[in-house]
């Protein structure tokens, strides 16, 4: 089919560049034997001596054990199989632990329990592959974008550009995992700051309770990643509105993830457009002095003055600081122009790790999230405020150094 492109079709364009129809990068074929070695020798020398495996040790005394398909999630299997290097029970178990952690802090923060049960709980015994087309994966631009295998630079841990970072030997571990499985990919789950602190998700269901976020951990950043969520269907609703329209916000910090469930938001009686925003929300999404990264964020904060009547300002398109950098350090200037760039290929080109892009980025946004959502919904904004600090530090070291690109509202040239 063909679609239109207009105004009214931006948005949704700009989500499909976000969220290309793939489970790993094409141009991703796993690291070579010499360069695998390298890392592990990098990292035996940091660790004392000791060796990191290539995969975990199955523990005997689980009776039961959690398995990751990139198409249906977690599931259940009778026990450890050679064929999978790895499961996801310790890195669910882990954030189903973080989210328990903040429960105190935020109302309605975390999912009950059953609702993880019910996740894990599920068995497919014969998922269906994902089959790729041509017409499946939306041109984003005619030069190429991806990283090449071969770059010596995607072999090393991205560099440390804020408090938060991947330390060496859980890049080593993401590199060396087999192709496909949930360790190869890149996450916010992966960073560290001090004390080895992970980054903390917020998931806020209530107007009451994402005011208060925002102004105990967000109010003071000028720097955010940002994305939206909406219902996949959401024109075919009875009751069209800002619930379905623009179901979930995130923002993210170099520390925290801000998860705002407009959708999950209590009810009022003569509810309005307004009155599903927290005034400290609409503060920070208006100040052109708090710059908000992402990629195709014009469309977006479309979507956010249709439906909430939110006229952001400081908006950053990522795609035009990546073009920026690539074709200045290629010498190449004259191909600088703002066609957008998928937030997977970025990624991969300059956090050196594929991004994750499964059946859940089209699930139903305006219901209750689940644990493999709340991870998705975390990773987008999470990667665009890292993108922005890692692509910054570039620039600064281009010379002559070229000015950092303008608010993308402000429609002047890069």
């Amino acid at each position: 089919r063909v679609m239109l492109l207009s105004s009214y079709g931006a948005s949704a364009l700009g989500k499909t560049l976000r969220r290309p129809l793939i489970t790993t990068m094409g141009s991703f074929e796993g690291t070579s034997a010499l360069a695998a070695d390298a890392l592990r020798a990098s990292v035996q020398r940091g660790t004392g001596g000791r060796l990191v495996s290539r995969t975990a040790r199955p523990d005997p005394n689980l009776p039961l054990q959690k398995t990751w398909h990139p198409n249906h999630g977690i599931v259940f299997g009778s026990g450890p199989s050679p064929s999978t290097p790895r499961s996801l029970s310790m890195a669910a178990a882990e954030t189903k632990q973080d989210l328990l952690l903040n429960s105190t802090a935020e109302d309605n923060y975390v999912m009950p329990s059953t609702d993880i049960t019910e996740l894990e709980g599920q068995s497919i015994l014969n998922p269906a592959p994902l089959t790729l087309t041509d017409a499946t994966v939306p041109p984003t631009s005619s030069h190429p974008t991806t990283a090449k295998p071969e770059d010596p630079e995607q072999n090393m841990p991205p560099e440390p550009c804020t408090t938060f970072s991947i330390p060496e030997s859980l890049f080593c571990a993401a590199k060396t995992a087999a192709q496909g499985a949930p360790e190869s990919f890149w996450s916010y789950a992966l960073y560290r700051g001090p004390q080895s602190k992970k980054p903390t998700v917020h998931y806020c269901k209530s107007v009451m309770t994402t005011e208060r976020v925002i102004q105990m951990y967000f109010a003071n950043k000028k720097v955010l990643g940002f994305d939206i969520e909406w219902a996949p269907d959401y024109m075919h609703f009875k009751n069209k509105g800002p619930r379905t329209a623009l179901s979930l916000i995130q923002i993210a910090s170099e520390n925290r993830i801000g998860l705002f469930h407009i959708a999950q938001y209590p009810k009022r009686e003569n509810e309005t457009p307004e009155s599903l925003v927290a005034p400290a929300l609409r503060r920070i999404m208006e100040d052109p002095g708090v710059t908000k990264v992402g990629v195709a964020i014009k469309a977006d904060c479309t979507r956010l003055r249709k439906n909430l009547s939110i006229n952001s300002q400081g908006l950053f398109e990522l795609s035009h600081l990546y073009k920026l950098v690539k074709f200045s350090e290629s010498k190449d200037t004259h191909l600088i122009n703002k066609m957008l760039v998928s937030l997977a290929n970025q990624v991969q080109e300059h956090l050196h790790l594929p991004l994750f892009k499964g059946e859940v980025r089209g699930s139903d946004w305006s219901q209750k999230l689940n644990l493999e959502q709340i991870m998705y919904a975390a990773s987008d904004p999470y990667a665009a405020v890292q993108l922005y600090y890692t692509l910054d530090a570039k620039r600064k070291r281009l010379e002559p150094t070229p000015p950092l690109p303008w608010h993308a509202e402000l429609n002047r040239p890069i």
